[in-house]
């Protein structure tokens, strides 16, 4: 009993050893990530600061993102309809949250939902670029 005792506190040992090297070289490539990030917030204006951060989520939302879409300089229409056809096709964020209470209880898996609708976002995109 004793010896294993003793192997499963070496094992720990040999975890919490890994554990502190894994969050040093995160901490390190933390530091590094928010450098840059002060050096580019020092190169941008408030607005485009905030609007770098807002494209992402607000483009996966049907409202903003087909307005971003369809005021962006993306040339080709073929493509912007594609992007707007694959947005309203994922209907939102919000939509999921909405899911979200609807199935709550019901034993429905939410990541189950979430991945489908990624799915047929993917292929509504796709599926347009090949019919048109």
């Amino acid at each position: 009993l004793k010896d294993k005792s003793d192997e499963m506190i070496r094992r720990f040992s040999v975890l919490i050893k890994l554990n502190k090297t894994l969050r040093d070289e995160v901490n390190l490539a933390l530091g590094e990530v928010l450098k840059e990030f002060a050096y580019a917030k020092g190169q941008l204006s408030k607005g485009a600061l905030e609007n770098a951060f807002m494209m992402p989520t607000s483009t996966l939302q049907i409202t903003r993102g087909v307005t971003y879409i369809g005021n962006s300089y993306i040339v080709n229409k073929k493509i912007k309809t594609a992007l707007i056809l694959s947005i309203t096709s994922f209907g939102g964020i919000s939509s999921i949250m909405q899911t979200t209470k609807v199935i709550q209880g019901s034993g429905l898996s939410l990541i189950h939902y979430t991945v489908v609708k990624i799915l047929c976002s993917i292929c509504t995109y796709f599926l347009y670029l090949l019919i048109i």
